[in-house]
């Protein structure tokens, strides 16, 4: 079997670049995903407030049964979720984790 030379021994570590280069375009389009989520539900929690304000100074009746209950929460606990996966993929070292936590 013949030994191959210095151009063989290189396509291991251009192999590798190449996947570092396609898990950082993979991770940063997720992060910009992520802000484009945190921004639609963002929207959604606060379309929902306007809309039980004006219930409440309108005199209308609106159903604040437990389902819209259990959509505000779950709305809440996606944020958090959105919030905490923006931080686990952010191009820093430094984590700041105070929007995930509050």
């Amino acid at each position: 079997a013949e030994l191959r030379t210095s151009s063989s021994s290189c396509r291991p570590a251009a192999v590798a670049q190449a996947a570092r280069e396609r898990l950082l375009h993979a991770s940063r389009s997720f992060a910009d995903d992520l802000g484009e989520a945190s921004a639609a539900l963002l929207e959604l929690l606060r379309n929902l407030e306007a809309l039980l304000s004006e219930a409440d100074g309108g005199g209308a009746e609106f159903p604040r049964s437990e389902a819209v209950t259990h959509l505000v929460h779950r709305l809440l606990v996606c944020l958090g979720d959105v919030a905490r996966y923006r931080e686990l993929y952010a191009d820093r070292s430094d984590k700041d984790w105070s929007h995930a936590e509050a």
